[in-house]
């Protein structure tokens, strides 16, 4: 299940100076995987920038196969963030069995370069991978900030970012 603003979004597509405000999205599934961001759930080899999502609330739960979940990108390959941020968020995620990143601004970056966002509010989950801006990344994190408070009994949990991969810099 895709599930935000935008669905997908692929190949040399700019997003440039887009808001939504008070967002909500919530799911409820059984046995799925699920990508979720309050502007885009998954994308590949875009720039989003000067873009925002103040007061995003995510309410997920079910038996869940994996889940990527952002304020902005839930699932992100080679995408460019900059000059962003997520405000007053409040992601709530109970019942997922696998996560692949759960962040302020990007569940999971594959590659991407993330840099001048921030972001503010709250992440309860029984999972890991979970980070201020971003939950899972292999890409390059620059000059970011991040005033989420985490809440996760699991490991890989930061106020950054959950997890780095071997290949990431930060």
């Amino acid at each position: 299940i895709y599930n935000g603003f935008i669905s997908l979004a692929y190949s040399n597509t700019i997003i440039d100076n887009v808001h939504i405000k008070n967002e909500r999205l919530t799911c409820s599934i059984e046995n799925g995987a699920i990508y979720t961001g309050g502007l885009i759930s998954s994308a590949s080899d875009l720039i989003i920038r000067n873009s925002s999502v103040p007061g995003l609330y995510v309410n997920l739960d079910g038996e869940i196969n994996n889940a990527m979940v952002g304020g902005l990108v839930g699932n992100g390959s080679n995408v460019r963030i900059e000059n962003s941020f997520v405000q007053d968020v409040d992601i709530n995620t109970k019942g997922v069995l696998i996560y692949y990143g759960i962040g302020g601004i990007i569940g999971r970056d594959s590659g991407g370069i993330i840099r001048y966002c921030y972001a503010t509010g709250n992440i309860k989950t029984d999972g890991e991978d979970v980070g201020g801006i971003y939950g899972y990344s292999t890409g390059t994190v620059e000059r970011n900030f991040s005033f989420v408070n985490l809440h996760s009994a699991t490991d890989y949990l930061g106020g950054i970012g959950g997890y780095d991969n071997n290949s990431s810099t930060v």
